[in-house]
């Protein structure tokens, strides 16, 4: 335990750069990570994406500071996600919630 470093996330957004990339890839963003244009085609909006919990496994690489959310930006995401399921909320509120909740340290 002497030999353990202190593990900081530095990435301040809700759903790292690199996951947001590769689920879009993959075809795996969610329905409220999307919204419908103007000519009624679906398009992923890339600052509503939210980071998917995923268990570590064998052989997996260990993950990158630029990969982790510190603190105050997983509150903010947990906020977020609770929000868009809430079957109390209207779209333009959750919307309006995600796109205020990027915090600036």
């Amino acid at each position: 335990l002497e030999d353990a470093i202190t593990f900081t996330g530095t990435c301040q957004d809700m759903c790292p750069p690199f996951e947001r990339v590769e689920r879009i890839v993959q075809k795996a963003v969610d329905g409220c990570e999307k919204v419908v244009g103007v000519d009624g085609q679906e398009a992923v909006r890339q600052e509503l994406m939210v980071k998917r919990f995923r268990r570590s496994a064998a052989g997996d690489d260990a993950q990158l500071p630029s990969d982790v959310r510190p603190p105050m930006i997983l509150q903010v995401s947990h906020a977020a996600r609770n929000a868009r399921t809430s079957p109390s909320l209207r779209s333009h509120q959750v919307s309006h919630l995600l796109g205020n909740s990027r915090l600036s340290h």
